[in-house]
Formats: C-alpha cells, structure tokens, sequence
C-alpha cells in the first residue's frame, strides 16, 4: 500500500492511493490532498481486515440491474411483484450501488408517500411503501452477501407499517352483501336529479363471486381462478389449488404455495347458486364480454362499477373474506379453524388480523359488574371463581 505523487498535464498536483485486495490485484484511486489519499488506504485495510471490503469495479452496477437478476430468479408466483417493484425505483434504478447512501433510500421512501414522478405524481398506498421497501432492502442484503457493497445502506431505512387488523368499518353487512348480490344478479339503473340513467347490466357470474367470497373466505384471485373440476356437488365442497393469474386467462399457484391447497365445505345454497352458471370453459367466473375468464383485478373493477351505480360505499371483494372471517370467529369457531378456511400460513397470522373479534368472555364480565351496579352485591374471588354476594 503506498500513496504517490502525480502531476497532472495542467500542473494540477494528485495524490494517488495504490492498494492490493486479498487476491493480489491492485487498487487506486486520485486524491486531491494526500491525507485524503492516506486515509482511504487506511480504511480500505481495515475492511479488508474485517472481512467488510467490496471491490469498487463492482460497487459501478446500477441497483436497478440488480433488481433485473432478482426479478429473474423469482418464481412464477413472485415475479409478477418484482416486476411492480421495478416500475418504482425512480431515480434509484440508474444509481450506483456503491453510492447509495441511507439518504438517497430514505428521500425514495418519502417520494413514493407523497407522490411518484413517473406515475403523474400518483402516491403508493401504506403498505405498498412498506412492501416496497422490504424488497430493496433485501435486494441491497443480496449485495451485500456478494461482496458488491460492503454494508446495506437502507437497512435502518422505515417506513410506516401497514395496519393489517380488520375494523367494523372494514367489514360489509349481511343486509350490504344481500343488496350487491340481487342487483348484481338482476341489474339495476337509477336516474339522478337532472341526469340520465346509469346502468349496471345484469352480471351473474359477479352476484355468484361475491356469494362464493362471502361463503368461503377465499381470497379474490382464489375466486376468480376457480376451476368445475374442483367443484364438489356431491359432497358439498371446494377444492382450493390455484389462483388466477393477475391479467390473462392463465392461473398460477397459491400465494402460501402448497401449503395453501385446502378443501372447504360449502353450503348447499351457495354451491346451488354456482350450478346455475353456464359451463362456458373449464374455469367457473367470466367476465361479461365474450366469455373471458375472471380475474382479481377484473372481479375488483366490477364490484367497484356496481357499487357506484347503486350508490354504496365501495367495497373490495377482499371485503367479503374479512366477513366470512369475524362471522366465524365471533360465533365461536375456533382460530385453528378458521386459520385452515382462509388459507393463512398458521393461526398466528389469523389472530394478527382477527383477535379483537374472537370471543373473550367479555359479555359474562359485563353480566356481572351490571348485577353489581343494579344493588345485587360486590364480587368476591372465592375458591370456586368469581360470584355475585347478595347483599
């Protein structure tokens, strides 16, 4: 390791820095004082020391360049979202990994909060930030694992986390649920105060989805991607192994992958309902233009038409499986239960979600302190339990 004195051709004078790597090959870099030089090779022999050193002809590749290779070594099921996360980076695609810096992450961040330059100045929603940034941060982790960077500058970077529990607000009612079905079933058209009609076409495949979602809890893309032959008349039942692929009329494997492959009862109502449908393919839901095979997407853009004609809130077809869900739980089937209905990783997952509409025995505390309050006495812990001591 040495520094050394150059001259440019403009008289200019340099400081050259000159190290070798672990393998033996060597490193410079100019500099415009020689403490500057001399300090560089000062910390370039402690990360090689310390294990800590990226080659610096590496550290060159774009951050956008890899997150090519991470989109490519993705599975059928994740590629579709790593490709989403390509269309975000902004600025930060064209940037030098080794020159990223916690700052440069942490203004990326805020630019997708308030508002993307290249998507006309349209912000991305809580948790499409965090999922967002969970992505570069691993993609930077990868990085670091190589040798391209010797530490993962977004990795104390945050972001809001995304609320992932359900409230009443979240949750369509039964009678909401009913009104969509029979309009979506039968059309429905209404003339507002010095306007023309706005019409909503009869569309039973949609009034038998949004039944289905309800009844069963099954994601949207789970609804959509549906096939006959996993449709059980005879016993009841519903065979989830699939979804619908985002766009096209292909499906591809289930979010949890194999473990999220379950069979689910359904009433005979609901199974009635789905018979009543013309077997156009092999797939159960089409759209309503020449027998296009349903979507996710398509399924949230045909509730969302019909929820503005009939002129209630809107509500995502994820909506039906948060009822189906807190109907379940509230009515005291138990977590293990409902875990297995909607296809979540473990009950843990469920409980994360849905706690606070689980049972606790809440109704028989307020029993008691009402007897209490009325005059019936006070609550003394006594070897069996809590009772109620007249007065």
């Amino acid at each position: 390791m040495s520094v050394q004195k150059r001259t440019t051709k403009t008289g200019k004078t340099r400081w050259v820095a000159r190290y070798r790597d672990k393998t033996g090959r060597e490193h410079s870099r100019s500099f415009d004082t020689q403490r500057e030089a001399k300090q560089h090779i000062a910390d370039q022999q402690v990360a090689l020391t310390r294990g800590t050193w990226a080659d610096p002809s590496k550290e060159k590749t774009t951050l956008g360049t890899l997150v090519e290779d991470w989109i490519n070594a993705g599975t059928e099921v994740s590629r579709p979202f790593r490709v989403s996360m390509m269309r975000n980076l902004g600025d930060l695609a064209d940037q030098p990994v080794g020159t990223l810096a916690p700052a440069d992450i942490r203004a990326w961040v805020a630019t997708l909060q308030t508002g993307r330059p290249w998507k006309g100045g349209a912000p991305l929603g809580v948790s499409a930030v965090s999922s967002a940034l969970a992505n570069v941060k691993l993609v930077l982790e990868q990085a670091v694992d190589d040798g391209l960077i010797p530490k993962n500058p977004a990795r104390r970077v945050t972001a809001p986390a995304p609320t992932t529990r359900v409230t009443w607000h979240d949750i369509p009612t039964k009678e909401q649920i009913d009104q969509l079905i029979r309009y979506a079933r039968t059309g429905y058209g209404k003339r507002e105060k010095g306007k023309k009609y706005s019409w909503f076409q009869a569309h039973p495949d949609l009034s038998v989805m949004i039944r289905v979602s309800a009844a069963t809890g099954l994601r949207p893309g789970e609804v959509a991607g549906l096939r006959w032959q996993n449709v059980d008349f005879d016993n009841g039942q519903v065979l989830v192994m699939e979804q619908a692929m985002r766009t096209g009329a292909g499906t591809r494997p289930l979010k949890t992958g194999d473990k999220g492959i379950r069979s689910l009862s359904v009433d005979a109502e609901t199974l009635e309902a789905v018979d009543s449908l013309p077997r156009v393919d092999e797939r159960v839901f089409h759209t309503r233009w020449g027998g296009v095979p349903m979507t996710a997407e398509k399924y949230a853009q045909a509730l969302r038409r019909l929820c503005l004609v009939v002129g209630v809130d809107p509500v995502r077809p994820h909506a039906f499986r948060h009822f189906h869900a807190t109907e379940l739980l509230s009515a005291g089937v138990p977590v293990k239960a409902v875990q297995r209905r909607l296809g979540h990783a473990s009950a843990r997952v469920t409980l994360d979600v849905y706690a606070h509409f689980v049972p606790g025995g809440d109704d028989v505390a307020a029993d008691v302190i009402a007897g209490v309050l009325s005059g019936a006495g006070s609550v003394r812990d006594r070897r069996g339990g809590l009772r109620v001591v007249g007065g």
